[in-house]
């Protein structure tokens, strides 16, 4: 049943935006989208025409004409369209019943779940808390989970409720700090107009400098105040929402109580951590204005009508900092949220720089923000950069010669990677039925890791292919990547997270580490020289590891959706994104500010997969072609096909060991027998010289 429910809600989820439906809306063809998606669409396609004549449908293209739009204007269009009922019928039946029925146990789907195991923080059935939770110690019935919490929930809200209280002072505190400034604003023009009075010829000079210089003041206070307060409305915004969500679900949703109550707990400690940061670095405002009246008796030899500074003193509310803590202007945050924590890196900047006084005449320095790179699509010609430096070479990708006996070549090549098939193994435990293997990953020790989301868990393996240990997720796992022997990465798409766990080879223990949120659902991921590449479907989002924090270095949008996976080379300065569908530019290159490289494409590979850097080589999982190819890292040509197999049906993810010596793939595909689901392949990976390659075929 449960194997059936997740192949039907495959297809209620919209082809543009990879989520559930929101209001979908039918297109002649009878393809289906989300109405904010199908409208993105059209006016994108819309907007270099002069006129509008009509879009092609995302998925095959055909051509929907104008006339059915005739004097609205392409923004209005989608809501022209028709609504697909059927589809939000279903949606909504399909929520009403997750929303109701009992939890079913995702090891045995034939009982429900009865027990909440508080060392795993899992739900469990009364035979997994006699097999895989046998020798936990914390196992109680839903009831009791339910009591334990219900005990604790007043205090929680007691602590919520000061959170709220707390933040609503600064809150007034800064609102107060607005009028500040507003008041004194009015007050320094005050007595430039009295000024003006008396010295009308020169002030005509003055007066632009001087209003230059507040309106600048006024415009870098605002905007760091303004940060503050933005930080201050989310934590009230998101601790009500907290009281809200336990009230309501304890009553009516106990298990959604149960799940979700740690998360309230950790919830607010983050709050309050970034709380207490905004508090630490708290200063208010002190402006004076100091009208230079020596000019009522000499103008004519003044340079000025006076100065203006800003002096940023410990405000009212400002909290002493404990003893032995240094004081962190860069406010820099453990593991954040990815938005907040822009908004406080902003504050701290702010802060700064407002810290300097202000003098009449002297340029204000600009506070920037963690930037955000937006990339252009690359033309078929290199263009030299505005600083008139040397011109990053962009490459027009043609589609290959042909011979006359029907050989496709490209130019000569020094190593070539060719793969030989070692085996197979099960990666199937306790009598799974269904193993989708959304994620691998080879050790330096040879063991493998894998994540499921058949089965919402993920897996640890001997050098011999032998299991060795598990760990459960509450939803489906995406890909992962290796930060060290010792810890993994796991992408967690639907919850919008990148979670740390730890693994003890020894003991054959996997436990729980940090959690990053991000701010979208991103379901690929890359570690390498302490850089991470997390990839949803448009953006890819550059991370440095600074100690045991992820700080942003940099925000691609790479302007195309429905990527698939990333890769970062070994010194971490370029990666790499594979994407859905010919003609579009199936492969993209960029280095790690977002500045494109290289693109591949080719009408025979329209759904490439994994990917992968071997040495200065890539990699590419074919899925439609059944094949992994290899491309030319420094400028993207084809090199040759790595692996055509019988072996292969659909290939999906693949990784390489450290070495290079061994490669992981993983296959995945409704049409695929159930037993060939549950297997991944081993190939060994040798590279040899090679003067020139044929194309797919």
């Amino acid at each position: 049943m449960a194997t059936a429910l997740k192949a039907a809600k495959e297809y209620l989820i919209c082809p543009l935006c990879k989520n559930n439906f929101d209001d979908p809306k039918t297109l002649v063809c009878l393809h289906s989208f989300c109405k904010q998606c199908i409208s993105n669409h059209i006016v994108e396609k819309n907007k270099t025409e002069i006129k509008a004549k009509g879009f092609e449908c995302p998925t095959c293209q055909k051509q929907t004409s104008l006339s059915e739009f005739a004097g609205q204007k392409p923004e209005d269009w989608s809501s022209m369209l028709p609504t697909n009922e059927a589809l939000s019928n279903i949606l909504t039946a399909l929520n009403e019943v997750e929303n109701t029925s009992p939890l079913q146990c995702p090891s045995h789907l034939d009982h429900e779940v009865e027990f909440f195991c508080e060392d795993h923080e899992v739900f469990a059935c009364s035979l997994c808390s006699k097999q895989a939770h046998k020798s936990c110690v914390k196992v109680h019935s839903i009831a009791d989970a339910v009591r334990k919490r219900r005990e604790n929930v007043s205090v929680l809200t007691n602590d919520l409720s000061t959170q709220i209280t707390e933040t609503e002072k600064i809150l007034n505190n800064r609102q107060d700090q607005v009028e500040l400034i507003e008041s004194k604003e009015d007050e320094i023009k005050q007595e430039i107009i009295e000024m003006k009075k008396q010295v009308n010829d020169f002030f005509a000079q003055m007066e632009t400098k001087v209003l230059d210089v507040i309106a600048e003041v006024k415009h870098k206070e605002l905007g760091g105040i303004q940060l503050e307060i933005n930080v201050c409305h989310q934590i009230i915004e998101k601790a009500r929402s907290a009281i809200t969500e336990m009230s309501t679900t304890e009553e009516k949703n106990p298990l959604r109580f149960v799940e979700k109550y740690n998360d309230h707990i950790k919830s607010y400690e983050e709050r309050q951590e970034k709380l207490e940061h905004v508090l630490q670095n708290l200063t208010d405002l002190k402006i004076k204005y100091l009208a230079n009246r020596e000019i009522e008796k000499a103008f004519n030899e003044a340079d000025s009508i006076g100065s203006l500074s800003v002096e940023r003193v410990r405000g009212k509310l400002t909290k002493p900092l404990t003893e032995g803590t240094p004081r962190d202007d860069k406010l820099s945050l453990k593991l954040d949220d990815i938005e907040e924590s822009n908004a406080l890196s902003d504050i701290s900047a702010a802060s700064t720089s407002r810290s300097q006084s202000i003098q009449q005449g002297i340029e204000v320095a600009r506070v920037s923000p963690m930037k955000s790179v937006s990339v252009a699509s690359v033309g078929t010609h290199a263009k030299a950069d505005s600083d008139g430096e040397e011109p990053v070479p962009t490459l027009r990708l043609e589609e290959p010669k042909v011979k006359e006996q029907g050989t496709i070549t490209t130019r000569e090549r020094d190593t070539m990677v060719t793969a030989r098939f070692l085996r197979d193994f099960n990666v199937a435990i306790d009598k799974e039925y269904e193993c989708t293997i959304e994620g691998a990953a080879i050790l330096a020790s040879g063991h493998i890791v894998l994540t499921d989301s058949s089965n919402k868990c993920m897996k640890l393996f001997d050098e011999k292919y032998n299991f060795l240990a598990m760990t459960r997720f509450s939803v489906s796992p995406g890909d992962l990547a290796v930060l060290s022997e010792k810890e993994v990465l796991v992408c967690l798409p639907e919850m919008s997270r990148v979670k740390h766990e730890r693994i003890d080879i020894k003991n054959k223990k996997i436990t729980a580490g940090e959690v990053l949120t991000l701010n979208e659902r991103c379901h690929s991921i890359s570690f390498s020289n302490r850089k991470m590449a997390v990839c949803s479907t448009s953006n890819v989002y550059i991370f440095q590891r600074q100690g045991s924090s992820w700080v942003r270095d940099a925000s691609i949008n790479v302007n195309v959706t429905n990527l698939k996976f990333v890769a970062l080379d070994s010194a971490a300065e370029r990666v790499v994104v594979s994407r859905d569908g010919y003609p579009n530019r199936s492969i993209i290159c960029m280095n790690i500010t977002g500045l494109k490289l290289w693109t591949f494409t080719h009408e025979e590979i329209r759904l490439p997969r994994g990917i992968a850097f071997c040495g200065n080589k890539i990699l590419v999982a074919v899925f439609d072609h059944k094949t992994i190819i290899q491309l030319n890292g420094k400028d993207g040509r084809y090199d040759g096909v790595v692996v055509q197999d019988s072996c292969l049906q659909w290939p999906c993810k693949l990784c390489l060991s450290p070495k290079g010596d061994k490669m992981l793939l993983t296959q995945s595909h409704h049409k695929m027998v159930v037993k060939d689901k549950k297997k991944v392949l081993v190939f060994r990976l040798t590279k040899c010289a090679v003067a020139e390659s044929e194309s797919p075929k």
